[in-house]
């Protein structure tokens, strides 16, 4: 453990002022010599102190304590910090566990590759929990460990690369304490369902290089499904809502005997029992963006909506969370929040849009919204497609230049208390105190120095 000055002159400031003491304690300030006054002589006029420079200073113990009080002082404001060990480079390993990924072929990229002091960050749908390989932890006790969070994903969830991604780069500033430079490692088969529209722009905040690992896929593409026109029946819509403008602009059309009914209030009893017939999807999509079990949060704003392979930048009022056990999430918000879920029901399925539609604006209006429709308002289930990347965009997400270097994540918000500092403060604060007494004594003590007067120095 060393101490490092974040800002050295502070210390320098400290030096100068306790030099400027020094100087100041060899200037003392006492009552002149006296004068004999012959008759028919006056006074000469003159002040009735007069300065005198000292060889040595006087009232030492109070030039103690002040020289004192200014080198803690400047020692605070050259910020000294605590800084321990640190590697040259920690790592972040990225590691696949969706559907398209065989865990034991990731859990073996993973363990060639780590090392103590790695974290593996397993992902699915959702980023896992951390996993730390802790210096001195046997590497076997740690290998299964590993096999265990790989292998603990959620059946047939479909794999999001950028909720990983954004999971990393909130860890990074945990992981910058420790290292100089982060390097990010992604073990992934690397399929295009584990991609959408929002993944290279949220690689581009880790704006280091990584390292790109890719296994072999578990599982085969689907058959496409077929390209019907998409119907839905739409119920209880607001008057000029601006999601059914949407839909007329997508050219999506309204039959109220369609297998997608769309109610923007929150479903009935009837429209669950509705719900449980073959291929039939109840979308409850609620004007005000708060389905059935969704919690309320603190009413903040998203400006980034996620779903399937398109993407919408626009601002959403956002004051509920969806209750997402035992559901598939089918849309995200940019901050990787589920926005959207899907659960099966009967021989259908439900889904619950948490998501507040601007009814003042063109955002529901634009093409990047209305691409997003058909992925809200598709058949349940989703078709798979574990067809590999292409080369450019692998390069893409490999990036190019040097490791994310962790010097300014250390200094983000959020960090710790600067509590050396603080206490360097208080202690010179604590030494003024101490010295207003010692100061009044060594003045009441001391006797007054008797200058010698300028008449008599004039004559010499």
């Amino acid at each position: 453990m060393s101490v490092t000055l974040l800002a050295p002159w502070g210390l320098a400031a400290g030096v100068a002022v306790a030099a400027a003491l020094v100087a100041l304690h060899a200037i003392t300030v006492g009552r002149p010599r006296p004068s004999w006054l012959p008759t028919a002589r006056f006074a000469p006029e003159r002040a009735p102190r007069a300065v005198r420079r000292l060889s040595r200073p006087t009232d030492l113990l109070v030039l103690a304590l002040r020289l004192l009080a200014a080198l803690l002082a400047g020692l605070a404001l050259a910020r000294p910090v605590r800084t321990p060990p640190r590697a040259a480079v920690a790592r972040l390993i990225v590691a696949d566990r969706s559907r398209t990924a065989d865990a034991s072929s990731i859990a073996s990229a993973v363990r060639a590759l780590a090392r103590p002091g790695d974290v593996v960050l397993p992902f699915d749908a959702a980023p896992g929990a951390p996993l730390t390989w802790t210096p001195g932890v046997d590497s076997a006790a740690w290998s299964r460990a590993l096999d265990s969070a790989v292998a603990a994903k959620a059946p047939d969830a479909r794999g999001s690369l950028s909720a990983a991604l954004i999971a990393a780069r909130r860890a990074a500033p945990t992981l910058a304490a420790g290292a100089d430079s982060l390097a990010l490692v992604v073990v992934s088969p690397l399929a295009r369902e584990t991609v959408d529209a929002a993944t290279l722009a949220v690689r581009a905040v880790w704006t280091g290089r990584a390292r790109i690992v890719t296994v072999p896929s578990s599982a085969r593409a689907d058959s496409t499904r077929a390209a019907a026109p998409l119907r839905v029946a739409l119920r209880d819509a607001p008057r000029d809502d601006a999601l059914a403008a949407a839909l007329a602009l997508s050219g999506i059309a309204r039959d109220d005997t369609a297998s997608v009914r769309l109610t923007r209030v929150r479903a009935t009893e009837a429209d669950l029992e509705w719900a449980r017939g073959a291929g039939h999807v109840l979308v409850e999509w609620p004007a005000d963006g708060a389905p059935t079990g969704a919690r309320a949060t603190t009413a903040d704003t998203a400006y980034g909506l996620v779903a399937g392979e398109h993407a919408v930048v626009a601002p959403f009022a956002r004051a509920v969370a969806p209750d997402t056990a035992g559901a598939r999430v089918i849309a995200w918000w940019a901050d990787a929040r589920a926005a959207a879920l899907e659960r099966a029901l009967g021989a259908g399925c439900t889904r619950a849009v948490a998501v507040a539609v601007p009814q003042v604006g063109d955002v529901a209006l634009g093409s990047a919204f209305r691409a997003l429709l058909p992925a809200l308002l598709a058949s349940c289930g989703e078709a798979r497609d574990a067809s590999p990347l292409s080369a450019a965009d692998v390069a893409r997400l490999a990036g190019t230049g040097p490791l994310l270097v962790a010097a300014p994540l250390r200094a983000m918000p959020g960090g710790a208390r600067d509590t050396l500092g603080a206490a360097l403060l208080g202690a010179a604060a604590a030494l003024l105190l101490l010295e207003l007494p010692l100061r009044r004594r060594a003045r009441r003590d001391a006797p007054d120095v008797i200058a010698e007067p300028i008449a008599a120095r004039e004559a010499a």
